[in-house]
């Protein structure tokens, strides 16, 4: 029988936000959508949240920006589907660096709800005149105007709010353009499209194709409608019936080596190979982008990312002892990642009682050993007429089950015989690391007895500094046979600059009758690059 655990985790995960939200979903491949009461917030894969306040509607990215958008009141909050392109301009989102500008002042969106070259067409609340916001919420052109288009090709096709009403561009600085016509005056003007050309019709019924000077074009458009040559989102002149994409933002890719799973009503995530990440515990698991995923517990949904780092543990004896009637203490020592927050932790232990029981991190049950070793004394309930007793631990972070534990030991008594034969020993390191800048420690462990053993070598290794890593695993299990020798478990560093290291290794064995042994071995390493 060989000493098990749940499979460790290549990695764990905290949150990066709380289950507080009504609904959450990808904006863009870097932000979070999170809506809340109504209310909408932009949170990034930091977990920063991106808006001063939250908005009731947040645009896609146009231009390199977005708007963050509020209903002005109840009527309009009826009014989603027409009410969402006039809505008061709450703020202005910039794509680079997420950097977030609110806007003063009483300005609402038109039909154009995003930016063109930087520009903005808006409506002033109190009379609805047309003007112009730039991308850090100033009102660049006034609103005086009845009518206004997009700049596109550094021209505006506005309207002049007075009787004549006809139509003219401008440029940002309200310079006109002067445009050749045969005859007539203005009716309509159309913005330009992105080859510099716009479609004017006079006031005789005259359409002419003009470029940014103004100029007619070649072009013919006779006994056309007028109406299937304007592109309608920015009323630019369009010659084959463009369709029109709307401003979209770039959504994630998602992994595949991560993936949800279910069990009953509950879901969680394995990775390659079916190991376990999470337990199912989520009413709601999406797939990863990057080290992000959108969870639910109890339709509550938050965001958890990936940490690097496993848990482990081990016990300092397998092997349960009595004096007298009373079983002897023995130490459950837990090893928990570099990126979680101890403090955060919530340890439910089952001392062979057969019930999990909260453990106060605060209150020294379960007390720091190390870098990121923890360890907690119990005294196994347990019969002395037994044959074993079965330990489990759950590591949970703020309502997050990250982990879970068995191991089983056995009792010691007197009608057991030695415990099994095997030895360990560490082998001679190198004195520096190799070209590849690897440097690897190797344990040797031997079976002396005339039966398989089952063996599990855990190393232990403190916090490492000036970059250099573990890049190799940290816990084998593995079954020798009868005088099996020289088998070799090896631990390997990426050695980057000169670091002393003690190495702690613990070899927990097992034979068929289930008698026990826990060696510990200990060796001190100098990490030397290869140009040392």
């Amino acid at each position: 029988m060989a000493l098990t655990a749940f499979p460790l985790h290549a990695t764990t995960v905290k949150w990066l936000t709380k289950p507080e939200y009504d609904a959450i979903s990808y904006y863009n491949k870097d932000i979070f959508k999170c809506k809340k009461d109504g209310k909408y917030q932009l949170i990034d894969f930091t977990g920063k949240k991106l808006l001063s306040v939250p908005a009731d509607s947040i645009t896609d990215f146009c231009d390199g920006y977005a708007l963050a958008l509020d209903f002005i009141d109840e009527k309009d909050h009826n009014k989603k589907t027409d009410g969402f392109l006039s809505m008061k301009i709450k703020g202005i989102l910039s794509e680079r660096g997420y950097r977030y500008v609110e806007v003063d002042g009483n300005f609402r969106t038109i039909f154009y709800s995003y930016f063109s070259e930087g520009m903005l067409v808006v409506a002033n609340t109190k009379d609805g005149k047309l003007g112009y916001l730039d991308t850090e919420g100033d009102i660049i052109i006034p609103c005086k105007y009845q009518k206004a288009r997009p700049f596109i090709m550094g021209w505006a096709s506005v309207v002049p709010d007075n009787k004549k009403s006809t139509p003219k561009y401008i440029d940002v600085n309200e310079n006109p353009l002067i445009v050749f016509f045969n005859e007539g005056k203005l009716s309509a003007a159309s913005s330009f499209n992105e080859n510099g050309e716009a479609l004017v019709i006079s006031d005789k019924g005259d359409m002419a194709v003009i470029n940014t000077r103004g100029e007619k074009t070649p072009r013919s458009i006779r006994n056309v409608n007028p109406s299937k040559l304007i592109r309608e989102h920015d009323y630019a002149y369009c010659e084959n019936n463009e369709e029109y994409i709307p401003p979209h933002n770039e959504m994630p890719v998602f992994r595949k080596d991560i993936f949800p799973y279910s069990s009953g009503l509950s879901s969680g995530y394995l990775m390659t190979g079916n190991d376990t990440l999470l337990m199912p515990q989520f009413t709601y698991a999406g797939a990863f982008a990057d080290d992000c995923a959108i969870v639910a517990l109890n339709n509550k949904y938050g965001i958890i990312t990936l940490v690097d780092g496993t848990f482990s543990s081990y016990v300092d004896n397998m092997s349960i002892t009595f004096k007298e009637a009373n079983a002897q203490e023995i130490n459950y020592i837990l090893n928990i990642p570099e990126g979680i927050d101890a403090k955060q932790l919530e340890i439910d232990f089952d001392n062979g009682e057969g019930e999990l029981n909260g453990m106060d991190m605060s209150a020294g049950e379960f007390r720091q050993t190390g870098i990121n070793e923890f360890t907690h004394t119990f005294t196994p309930q347990v019969e002395k007429t037994q044959q074993s007793c079965t330990i489990r631990t759950e590591v949970k972070s703020e309502s997050l089950l990250l982990w879970q534990d068995t191991k089983k030991l056995s009792v010691q008594n007197s009608s057991v015989s030695t415990p099994v034969g095997v030895e360990a020993f560490f082998t001679k390191v190198n004195e520096k690391a190799d070209a590849y800048d690897n440097l690897t420690v190797n344990l040797k462990v031997n079976n002396n007895t005339d039966e398989p053993v089952d063996v599990i070598v855990t190393f232990s290794i403190p916090e490492l500094h000036y970059g250099n890593q573990i890049v190799s695993e940290k816990r084998f299990e593995v079954r020798l046979e009868a005088h099996q020798k020289n088998k070799m478990f090896p631990i390997t560093f990426k050695v980057v600059k000169q670091e002393k290291v003690s190495i702690k290794v613990t070899v927990n064995t097992i034979n068929k009758n289930g008698e026990q042994k826990t060696l510990t071995k200990y060796k001190k390493v100098t990490l030397n690059p290869n140009d040392v």
